[in-house]
């Protein structure tokens, strides 16, 4: 499988170019302290750490980006239905989980050495076509990816749920644990420590 690894990286190039020209929304918007989010229709939910209040926003098509901007702050990202790009900062926070049903996650850091390093945890019930990777953190695949790109050599991935192909051109760590399934893998990055307590199936 050809694997155009120039487009996913031009994709990231664009959307942090978005986001350096996007709409901030204030902390009012959502709650500072989300640790959850959930895409459910056409709406991004925001919980709060205790998960009993949410904040509900329009997306359009299902494209989201999460990331640690230059001021450490955790960000969410994407198109609103208007197709206006939306920003919204969390606070300095570096845990974050997904569920719901969406198109794309991409997972970006600032590339500062200074970073710190974010944890983005998909749920079991969360169902993603595409993934690319590309930070100095962890993701947990809980749930279930059509495609998972790993793009950076900080980045450690442990998957638990289901991965239909696995695409590796730089990595830290992949764990494919126990009762994961992944049916096809390339991996171009020599590097890499895979460890793999599944079967492949």
């Amino acid at each position: 499988m050809k694997i155009n690894i120039k487009r996913t990286i031009s994709l990231a190039l664009v959307l942090l170019f978005a986001i350096s020209f996007g709409t901030v929304i204030s902390a009012a918007d959502v709650p500072v302290a989300s640790d959850r989010i959930t895409v459910s229709g056409d709406s991004v939910h925001f919980f709060d750490n205790d998960s009993q209040k949410s904040v509900s926003k329009s997306i359009g098509d299902k494209d989201i980006t999460v990331l640690i901007d230059k001021e450490n702050d955790l960000c969410i990202c994407f198109f609103d239905q208007e197709n206006a790009y939306r920003t919204y900062t969390l606070g300095k926070q570096t845990l974050l989980e997904v569920s719901g049903t969406f198109n794309s996650l991409t997972i970006l850091d600032s590339g500062s050495n200074s970073s710190p390093l974010l944890n983005v945890r998909m749920a079991s019930d969360c169902t993603v076509d595409t993934v690319t990777a590309s930070s100095s953190g962890k993701a947990e695949v809980w749930g279930a990816v059509t495609t998972l790109n790993v793009m950076s050599e900080k980045q450690a991935v442990s998957i638990l749920g289901q991965v239909k192909t696995l695409n590796v051109s730089s990595a830290k760590e992949i764990a494919i644990e126990k009762n994961a399934e992944v049916e096809a893998r390339n991996v171009m990055d020599a590097s890499a420590k895979i460890t793999t307590f599944a079967l492949i199936v």
